[in-house]
């Protein structure tokens, strides 16, 4: 969708999409990304996401430094996924013995391997998803959240450590930044590049009056979905940011990311 996106969608504002977890593509040289993510017209982010490590109640893993006495199997989509990333650098920077099982189709695949026992806990799921497709899983304390992933601490889990406190050496913390940023604007709504500079700011004033209507904030509501709006302007800044990150940073990750 990115590619047809920044490719081939006209660019008259008649074409936008909701440009999910692609922000770091091109960063990893994948050859699939055919966009530049700064050039993008970005409208707005509906919420930014807390991705979360959390073991099943009946693992023996309560908190996070557990991790680090026993092998903690844990869900992956695909290798080149969050759910298998952040395990790989949380175990090369905080030494947790994390083990990513690969072959999952889907977020909710893993959560029903971990009910039934085949995995201990997984990776990269998030507060906003758990309280929409699993909230059982907090009410009934079904789940030991261990550490958050993101840049901002979440108010809702005010006594789970951020891995930005728990990692110290430069590299680590700047990697850990990337990581962190792909979920800060993690619903972002873009269009294609070039679009007028008028047209542009009447979307990016329609969206952000989308984010504050009555009757979508109820219709979040009910879904149990987080609203918690950024406009375009700063959607564009964490990706400047995310983009000033040093190539040998980058190359460590890259690194990481292709170990077994």
């Amino acid at each position: 969708m990115a590619n047809y996106l920044y490719n081939v969608a006209p660019r008259d504002g008649t074409a936008v999409g909701l440009v999910v977890n692609v922000f770091m593509e091109p960063m990893f040289k994948n050859e699939q990304a055919r966009f530049d993510v700064k050039k993008f017209s970005w409208l707005g982010s509906v919420s930014r996401s807390t991705p979360l490590c959390f073991t099943w109640h009946t693992s023996g893993i309560e908190k996070y430094n557990d991790v680090k006495d026993k092998e903690v199997l844990v869900g992956a989509i695909g290798r080149f996924t969050d759910s298998y990333l952040f395990p790989q650098l949380l175990n090369a920077f905080t030494g947790t013995k994390y083990k990513p099982v690969t072959g999952y189709r889907d977020s909710g695949a893993i959560g029903i391997a971990m009910e039934r026992g085949e995995l201990h806990g997984f990776c990269s799921f998030t507060l906003a998803s758990i309280k929409s497709a699993r909230p059982d899983w907090l009410e009934h304390r079904r789940i030991n959240i261990l550490v958050q992933l993101g840049l901002t601490k979440n108010p809702e889990i005010p006594d789970v450590p951020m891995i930005l406190d728990l990692v110290k050496d430069d590299v680590a913390r700047q990697i850990m930044f990337v990581m962190a940023s792909n979920w800060e604007a993690a619903r972002p709504v873009g269009g294609p590049p070039d679009i007028s500079p008028e047209r542009l700011v009447a979307l990016q004033a329609a969206f952000m009056s989308t984010m504050k209507d009555e009757q979508f904030l109820a219709e979040a509501k009910k879904t149990n979905m987080d609203v918690d709006p950024m406009d375009g302007q700063a959607v564009q800044a964490i990706l400047d940011k995310l983009y000033a990150t040093p190539q040998p940073v980058i190359d460590r990750m890259i690194e990481i990311r292709a170990k077994d």
